[in-house]
């Protein structure tokens, strides 16, 4: 799994770059917004951790640029400077998380690895339309087998990570990151 981290906090973005390497994922650590963008632009990431504030960025302007050019990948937020209008604007833009600093890292590796599963479900969605887009020729011809074995199996896959996923609402982690209602 690769990792965008957006941090400008020197030490936090050192630690969790650490911490992510330990834990055997990819992380890549930027510290503006504009890097942030290009980042994305690249696609190589899978999932975003980012700060709201950050030079360059003008908070919400800064995560709606991020939802415009990278919609399928998640974002979770870490915030040192919680707020209900942000929570709200976040939730507005599709953040997954919405995550309060200090944030105890058991907490935002979970939160990584259940984006990852939401934006792997997501590709074995639109799988599975195209192999069901596929299938409607041939079951006018009725030799629809070999196409509706294929959709079987991307199915099964995709119930798969639902159920691993837990799919709930936006949760807002307050301090140490623990996870609130």
């Amino acid at each position: 799994m690769s990792v965008l981290l957006a941090e400008d906090e020197e030490s936090v973005g050192r630690t969790t770059v650490a911490l992510f390497h330990g834990a055997g994922h990819r992380c890549e650590w930027v510290r503006t917004a504009r890097d942030v963008l290009s980042a994305l632009d690249t696609g190589a990431h899978e999932v975003l951790v980012t700060d709201i504030r950050m030079p360059g960025g003008d908070d919400l302007r800064y995560l709606a640029e991020v939802r415009r050019r990278a919609p399928d990948v998640p974002v979770i937020v870490v915030t040192g400077y919680p707020t209900l209008p942000s929570a709200i604007a976040a939730l507005r833009l599709d953040v997954l998380e919405y995550l309060v600093k200090p944030v105890d890292f058991g907490v935002l590796r979970a939160s990584v690895e259940e984006a990852l599963l939401l934006r792997r479900a997501g590709a074995r969605l639109q799988e599975l339309a195209a192999s069901l887009a596929r299938l409607a020729p041939q079951m006018q011809a009725q030799a629809a087998e070999p196409a509706l074995s294929e959709a079987r199996g991307l199915l099964a896959d995709i119930q798969s990570d639902l159920a691993r996923l837990r799919l709930r609402p936006l949760r807002w982690a307050g301090q140490g990151g623990r996870r609130g209602g």
